[in-house]
């Protein structure tokens, strides 16, 4: 997703987690908006891995 301020929020929704590796993509994705975001030429990357839609939605709705 982008905002018209230069947010981006890359966004997973994992229902369920088979394969046991969603925490570690999550801290990959988080390190990567990390490491864009010190360069400040990119916008302000964030990561949300939602359980589910409500948890999006709930954070859509705290921006």
């Amino acid at each position: 997703m982008a905002c018209e301020d230069d947010r981006y929020l890359i966004t997973e929704i994992k229902g369920a987690d088979w394969e046991g590796t969603a925490d570690i993509k999550a801290q990959a994705a988080v390190r990567w908006c990390a490491a864009v975001n010190a360069t400040g030429r990119f916008g302000k990357w964030n990561y949300l891995l939602a359980r589910n839609g409500s948890e999006l939605v709930a954070y859509l709705n705290s921006l």
